[in-house]
């Protein structure tokens, strides 16, 4: 007997398609039903470790303290990103040693999921085993410290 799956594959690739264009939107932050980002009190609080988007540091983008908090809680990148790779600090721009002196030891995370045959950006998060966090917009030429 002769089957023919045509149908069945073609609703396979329009479900993958749709499940990606879905993906994008919910973790680019855009709601197409009213065209803005889903406010911070509508996002559960992640254990005791939660960061808030900080008055004295506007300009670093909320998907940031997504980030952060996924990494602080689950200590891995979250499922479609990059992270957790050692970060050197070759160029010295971030501390090399907590208060007490001891070397702090970096790791990057990517802010932005991971797309097939893209670029990855220039926005990075760095975590230092001292607790502290750091923002770059510009792949490391500058940072700004977010915790």
């Amino acid at each position: 007997m002769k089957r023919y799956y045509g149908p069945f594959i073609l609703g396979i690739i329009i479900g993958i398609v749709i499940g990606l264009l879905a993906g994008k939107q919910v973790f680019s932050g855009h709601n197409p039903q009213n065209n803005s980002v889903p406010a911070q009190s509508q996002q559960a609080p992640i254990a005791n470790k939660q960061i808030q988007n900080s008055p004295d540091n506007p300009d670093i983008p909320h998907k940031v303290y997504v980030v952060l908090n996924y990494v602080l809680t689950h200590h891995q990148a979250m499922d479609g990103y990059v992270g957790g790779r050692v970060f050197q600090n070759r160029e010295q721009m971030l501390p090399e040693t907590d208060t007490a002196g001891n070397p702090i030891e970096y790791q990057e995370w990517d802010v932005n999921p991971k797309i097939e045959g893209e670029n990855r950006g220039t926005e990075r998060l760095i975590t230092g085993s001292d607790g502290r966090a750091w923002y770059t917009n510009n792949h490391y030429r500058s940072f700004v410290q977010v915790k």
